[in-house]
């Protein structure tokens, strides 16, 4: 359990778990300005400027894997879109969005990202139109995403995210896999957690719901462990922890918030699975605070998922 509750902590963090063996040389940095798409002129240069005088993200990424060991940083807003293509990452990046004082987030429309084994990736704030495939390690903290694959090689620390699979399961893995305070949402299908062979994934605090629904299935392969407070519509979870919830049908979600007399709402009592200790935002970072007293009863509680219901008092 000790060993549980401190991957937990790290995922629920966003903690960089990797960045312990990394060098000591200051990582490249490099501020995306342009929305567009557009490839780094000559890319290793250590500059990133496309042809047009641009610092594009596929331009960003195109040094970054020059440079090894990156950060690049996202200018984001309530609607920053950007030109999305098909990376591959092959050192250490981390990609983070600015913040702009209103928990901006950035969406990078299309494409996918792929971390192969030695590889590590660490997103914070940003929406992924597409799938990410992790053999490395991938770090992700108030993600949204379509699909992740992790392979049996792969490490995935997930925590503050909202998957909405397309046409492919939502989460397929085959390596080790923790995924926290996470909304997954399925329509007629659709997968939400599916396991193989040899693979492991924990879950807390996280809802596996169908979304006006009763077609999807939430888990599939081997069954995920839990360390409490998760909510699923079915029981093919199989889950057996603290504070679970099967069978709760396509319910408790608008637009993947909870709502106002949800099951989801004030069910992780402070000092719980993290809640206003290690994990004091929601999906929407500094922004939605947890825990948030979302029913109103006079005593502040954790949500189940990616999203808090705030106080009534609040509004």
């Amino acid at each position: 359990m000790r060993r549980s509750m401190r991957f937990l902590a790290m995922a629920a963090l966003g903690a960089g778990a990797f960045t312990a063996c990394d060098p000591q040389p200051e990582p490249a940095q490099f501020q995306v300005d342009s929305y567009a798409a557009g490839a780094d002129a000559t890319p290793g240069d250590g500059e990133c400027e496309t042809a047009a005088g641009t610092c594009t993200l596929q331009a960003a990424l195109e040094e970054a894997n020059a440079a090894g060991r990156t950060v690049v940083t996202l200018p984001g807003s309530d609607s920053a879109s950007y030109a999305g293509f098909d990376a591959t990452i092959t050192g250490s990046l981390r990609v983070v969005v600015e913040d702009t004082g209103s928990g901006a987030s950035a969406t990078i429309d299309s494409g996918s990202f792929t971390v192969p084994e030695g590889a590590s990736l660490r997103l914070e704030g940003v929406e992924v139109l597409g799938s990410i495939s992790v053999s490395g390690t991938l770090v992700a903290n108030r993600l949204g995403a379509e699909a992740i694959d992790v392979s049996s090689t792969g490490l995935a620390m997930i925590s503050n995210a909202v998957l909405l699979p397309d046409v492919e399961p939502a989460f397929v893995n085959r390596g080790d896999a923790w995924i926290v305070y996470s909304t997954i949402g399925l329509e007629d299908g659709e997968g939400g957690l599916v396991t193989l062979d040899y693979g492991n994934t924990t879950i807390a605090a996280t809802a596996v719901l169908a979304i006006d629904t009763t077609s999807a299935v939430t888990c599939s392969g081997r069954l995920p462990g839990s360390l409490g407070s998760n909510a699923v519509s079915d029981s093919a979870c199989g889950l057996t922890g603290t504070g679970d919830q099967q069978g709760i049908g396509p319910v408790g979600l608008t637009e993947l918030f909870p709502s106002s007399g949800s099951p989801l709402v004030d069910v992780i009592a402070p000092g719980m699975l993290g809640c206003g200790t290690d994990v004091t935002n929601d999906a929407r970072g500094p922004y939605g605070p947890r825990p948030s007293d979302g029913d109103g009863d006079g005593i502040a509680a954790c949500d189940i998922g990616a999203y808090e219901l705030w106080a009534p008092t609040a509004f």
